[in-house]
């Protein structure tokens, strides 16, 4: 239900939808960056190798 509504409020407001896609690029951009990947793979390298 909640997922619906969802779906509809934001069909409904386009802008509130373009606001959220947008926020959530933003997000994905900063916690999913290359440079965030390769430090959290050398961590888990670092962890594993000792």
């Amino acid at each position: 239900d909640d997922l619906v509504q969802t779906i509809l409020r934001v069909a409904d407001n386009p802008e509130e939808a373009r606001n959220a896609a947008h926020k959530s690029r933003q997000k994905v951009e900063r916690e999913y960056s290359f440079e965030r990947m390769v430090s959290q793979y050398e961590e888990i390298y670092n962890s594993a190798v000792g």
